[in-house]
């Protein structure tokens, strides 16, 4: 695809499609929507992006709003979908070895059939799809 606006996706011909995988999700909310790009370039114009590793003042607001507004104790902020299910998979088993007291190294994660949550490597062991994981093991 050449270029967006809103719902529809253009070819290098501009022929137009409805644009049905929204990046998987990424730009759910259509493309170049004026008043999100507005927001993103003044943010963009002071600041691109803050690692959390560093102090940022609006980092601890977000996760109070987001923690009370889901009545979670802890929230982590993510750059991307497949980083938040590797965390997952992280949290899961450390819950499993420190709070049920799993023995080490025992731990299981079952995954759902016909799954696909991004490319790496535990993604792809996760996977029943051969496009997947063939070429690619072994898997964590």
């Amino acid at each position: 695809m050449n270029r967006g606006e809103g719902k529809y996706v253009y070819d290098i011909d501009n022929n137009r499609y409805y644009d049905g995988l929204a990046a998987y999700g990424a730009v759910s909310q259509g493309h170049c929507n004026p008043k999100i790009m507005k927001v993103a370039i003044d943010q963009m114009q002071k600041l691109t992006l803050s690692s959390r590793a560093f102090y940022n003042e609006n980092l601890g607001l977000a996760a109070e709003y987001i923690t009370k507004l889901f009545k979670y104790d802890k929230v982590v902020f993510m750059n991307t979908g497949v980083e938040g299910g590797e965390t997952s998979l992280k949290i899961a088993r450390r819950y499993g070895y420190r709070v049920k007291k799993i023995e080490q190294n025992k731990a299981k994660i079952a995954f759902m059939s016909e799954n696909f949550w991004g490319r790496t490597l535990a993604a792809c062991g996760s996977s029943d799809d051969p496009e997947r994981y063939l070429d690619f093991g072994p898997f964590p």
